[in-house]
């Protein structure tokens, strides 16, 4: 029997047919879906995923194309799918190992509010431009045309302020080692 009509008694729901039709193309699907997912193990479970779909949509397909194209394309969704899912998987992953504790957040917010103290310390020419650059991320030429001031007096008043608060930061007992450790 030719494959046309392996199809066809296959359609009608002859398993046998069905099997012979896909003992031709077992090792093609394979090869290509492990083209794609580069994982043996993964590459065999998506090719038999492959014939299961094959089998439930067979009565679909109407030999508009040859059968192996429209296998193909299976196989390709099937895999396409699988990467999506795998992907979002790891996305999901990483988002969990990103995940900050209780602790984590309240250590951030003690550090934050001992800079901010720290930073309401100092001059108000040096908290400005501290401020504007270093938490609102203006440029140079911004900060000078706010300050009213030239380049080089806001670039060494930020420098000035930078080693000010550094300095005074390093004053408070294990402030320092804690926010490096913390990376």
């Amino acid at each position: 029997m030719d494959e046309k009509q392996l199809l066809l008694k296959a359609q009608e729901g002859d398993i046998e047919s069905f099997e012979n039709v896909l003992s031709t193309y077992q090792n093609y699907i394979y090869n290509v879906i492990y083209r794609i997912v580069d994982v043996k193990e993964d590459a065999l479970d998506l090719t038999q995923e492959t014939f299961i779909k094959a089998y439930i949509n067979l009565k679909k397909f109407r030999g508009n194309s040859e059968f192996k194209t429209w296998l193909y394309r299976i196989a390709v969704n099937v895999s396409l799918d699988f990467i999506r899912k795998k992907k979002g998987v790891e996305e999901q992953l990483e988002e969990i190992s990103d995940f900050r504790t209780p602790e984590d957040i309240f250590d951030d917010k003690v550090t934050r509010k001992i800079i901010i103290d720290e930073l309401n310390k100092l001059k108000s020419e040096y908290k400005i431009v501290l401020i504007l650059r270093d938490i609102e991320g203006l440029t140079y030429n911004e900060i000078a045309k706010i300050t009213n001031t030239n380049i080089g007096t806001v670039k060494s008043r930020i420098s000035r302020a930078r080693n000010i608060l550094k300095e005074n930061l390093k004053k408070i007992p294990g402030f320092i080692n804690a926010v490096e450790e913390r990376g």
